[in-house]
């Protein structure tokens, strides 16, 4: 902060309103301390990578081994650049969802399995500093896919624009099932396919069924950079997809940093796909070029 922006607070005349810049200004400075701080962890964290020891690192940089403890516990963590690959200070996650309409009749709604998924997808969002948006889409409607800071819960279903823009991905690919709504994956590095068992009626068992996710940071159409994908073949993939990506986001930033990437997770849910038992990955994350 700049003396003279200091001096032209304390010059404020009306207390209220010299105590509200205050509280402005703080709040700007916090924002700018909390992403310095994971700058710095993610620099710590590269030359972790790099295989430089603790005590190296803490030598580096002038600091004791305690001290080096508590600054990569300090701050966000490195991993929110999947969510954002460019953090700042506020930065705000926009959430695509689509709204379906059960009939004509019937107002817009979100999925109760991806409402659920958007909750705890802003819950680790706000774990890591940042803000979140909810963008809801209409079924079949335009989706902005050329947007920093967007992730998309969107499966190729219901909406063409999404299943064009994923078959940027080089590895995993979606294809259509016949002249049916329905989508399978190729994992197209193994030859293997992967298809919902919700493609099919509701069984009268209540036996778990799967359904499979695309998960990874997909090109944009127009180049300049990526949007977090995590879309399922139906609604129980896609929490699935969420489900993983919340509770792996650790590991999955250790393989792709803020590269472009693919993977595939299986998820299985209650027979109704409203209660998601398990969600796991079948595919290697796959590293593409840089964003």
């Amino acid at each position: 902060m700049e003396n003279a922006e200091v001096e032209r607070i304390r010059r404020i005349e009306d207390p209220a309103e010299r105590a509200r810049a205050v509280a402005v200004e703080q709040a700007r400075l916090a924002g700018q301390v909390d992403e310095l701080a994971g700058i710095r962890r993610e620099a710590i964290d590269e030359m972790l990578r790099a295989g430089l020891s603790q005590a190296d690192i803490a030598r580096e940089l002038g600091v004791t081994r305690s001290r080096l403890n508590k600054l990569v516990t300090t701050g966000p963590g490195p991993e929110r650049a999947l969510l954002v690959p460019k953090p700042r200070a506020g930065a705000l996650l926009t959430v695509a969802v689509v709204e379906k309409r059960e009939d004509q009749h019937a107002r817009p709604s979100v999925l109760a399995t991806t409402h659920d998924a958007v909750t705890k997808l802003d819950r680790l969002a706000r774990e890591l500093g940042l803000e979140t948006e909810v963008d809801r889409i209409p079924e079949m409607g335009y989706i902005d896919l050329n947007r920093d800071n967007l992730a998309v819960l969107v499966g190729p279903r219901i909406s063409p624009l999404i299943a064009q823009a994923i078959t940027a991905d080089p590895a995993i690919k979606w294809h259509r099932v016949g002249d049916t709504r329905n989508w399978l994956l190729v994992d197209t590095r193994k030859g293997v396919e992967y298809r919902s068992d919700f493609d099919e009626e509701e069984p009268d068992t209540d036996e778990p069924r799967t359904c499979y996710a695309h998960i990874g940071r997909i090109r944009r159409p127009d180049g300049e950079g990526g949007f977090l994908y995590l879309g399922g073949a139906h609604g129980a993939g896609t929490a699935g997809a969420v489900e993983y990506f919340i509770n792996n986001v650790a590991s999955l930033w250790e393989e792709a940093h803020r590269n472009l990437w693919s993977a595939v997770v299986k998820t299985t849910a209650s027979a109704n796909g409203k209660d998601i038992l398990s969600a796991e990955l079948v595919s290697e994350v796959y590293v593409h070029t840089k964003r």
